[in-house]
């Protein structure tokens, strides 16, 4: 019984933190929407439209608007390119969720699904204004206990949480520099390296918590006979025909292959930075 009672107590406080008025005494927009850095275009709340699929891997590569250097391209109330008018979808592990001091809006880290907490990530935002309040109680709801991070604080995870984030595309020109014309400075961690981000995020899913990507890498097993022996392609039997296409091979480090199915014909590459190859398409 007091297992119980210590359970209801947890989430009737969670529930209570993401609360309006918790977050609200939490977070103060220092400006109101129409004073801040482009503000109509961080808080958009049109578009219905499915956003089109992009990764992190797709955002690091796309180039900065034209004429970028020139203030008013920067840090103007309108579209500077094209992409700020079309939706994204980004599928992602977040790996630090924080508070802008600024704006109050969630801000999270996301690499590619499977990634290290060291590897390459873009931000997404979540806006503070009402609109978006079900996309925010979600992400923090994810967090360890609900936890939301104080005023220009973050919390950092272990345990990445899988999101999946739709919204515009967001060019953040107020932290470009010519020194650092990619990543400008003062934007997120060491490891965000694009200034495109998407924001306002306008659907937001929790996909999962993903498994944790810092256990020690298990000893690589044999290959289970459900999956093919990279660049050996034998005739596939009832077994293998039958098997989900849509399926992920699963590596050895416990994560599974964003880029690998299971209707592959040749597995190379596959999980080559997560210890190899150790299961899945339906095992």
């Amino acid at each position: 019984m007091r297992m119980r009672a210590l359970a209801v107590a947890s989430l009737a406080f969670a529930a209570e933190l993401c609360s309006p008025w918790v977050y609200a005494q939490v977070c103060t927009p220092a400006l109101a929407v129409g004073r801040q850095f482009r503000g109509a275009l961080g808080h958009r709340t049109s578009g219905a439209s499915p956003g089109r699929r992009t990764s992190v891997a797709e955002i690091l590569r796309w180039s900065a608007p034209v004429n970028v250097s020139n203030d008013a391209t920067r840090i103007g109330p309108a579209a500077v390119d094209p992409r700020e008018n079309n939706r994204y979808t980004l599928d992602g592990d977040a790996w630090r969720v924080s508070l802008d001091s600024a704006d109050c809006g969630l801000v999270a880290e996301l690499a590619d699904i499977g990634e290290g907490p060291g590897s390459p990530r873009v931000i997404v935002v979540v806006p503070l204004d009402n609109a978006f309040r079900a996309l925010r109680e979600a992400l923090i709801a994810a967090l360890p206990h609900g936890r939301i991070p104080t005023r220009g604080g973050r919390v950092d995870l272990h345990t990445p949480i899988r999101i999946r984030a739709t919204g515009f595309a967001f060019f953040n020109g107020a932290s470009w520099s010519p020194a650092h014309p990619q990543t400008g400075t003062g934007h997120g961690t060491s490891t965000v390296g694009a200034l495109w981000e998407i924001r306002p995020v306008q659907q937001l899913t929790v996909l999962s918590n993903a498994p944790t990507l810092e256990a020690p890498v298990p000893v690589a097993q044999d290959l289970p006979s459900s999956i093919p022996v990279p660049g050996h392609n034998p005739t596939p039997d009832a077994g293998t025909a039958s098997r989900p296409h849509h399926d992920h091979i699963r590596c050895c480090d416990g994560t599974v292959s964003p880029a690998c199915l299971c209707d592959r014909e040749d597995f190379r590459g596959c999980c080559v930075h997560h210890g190899g190859i150790c299961g899945g398409c339906g095992e």
